[in-house]
């Protein structure tokens, strides 16, 4: 198998037996999650969940605003400790 073809077989597993719109509802968190990397706590989604993960918290009648809004007492709270972690290491 070719590193393509493991890379497609990855995606495609990580997506299986979403409906399109919750895949929607995943990569619109995605997407925000990547345009707002540096501001606080949205780089733990964008590195540490898996597109199943997210789809658990979230609902198919969802608009994508409110799936991003679902992450953001999370997001806040992770923003807050990598605060404390940088002003204590002065």
């Amino acid at each position: 198998m070719s590193t393509f073809e493991v890379y497609q077989r990855s995606i495609t597993d990580h997506f299986a037996g979403m409906s399109d719109r919750m895949v929607d509802l995943v990569k619109a968190v995605y997407d925000h999650a990547d345009e707002h990397y540096s501001e606080g706590g949205w780089d733990v989604i964008a590195e540490c969940w898996e597109p199943a993960e997210i789809a658990k918290e979230l609902r198919e009648g969802m608009t994508e605003a409110e799936a991003v809004d679902e992450f953001r007492p999370s997001v806040s709270v992770w923003a807050d400790r990598q605060a404390d972690a940088i002003n204590s290491a002065f």
